[in-house]
């Protein structure tokens, strides 16, 4: 039963393990990521861009 339980956290974990992350570092990464993506979202597109008129 805890060969199942080992396993069962080592597939849910394999994320982390591959890029070598604490859950801590890993959730800060996420809200940071959020921030960042509201950010972009408050402050609109400011790429210039062209119309042909089509």
């Amino acid at each position: 039963m805890q060969r199942r339980e080992q396993q069962r956290l080592s597939d849910s974990s394999w994320f982390l393990q591959r890029w070598d992350m604490a859950p801590e570092e890993f959730a800060i990464y996420l809200v940071q990521l959020g921030t960042l993506a509201l950010q972009r979202r408050w402050r609109g597109p400011d790429r210039k861009t062209t119309s042909t008129g089509l």
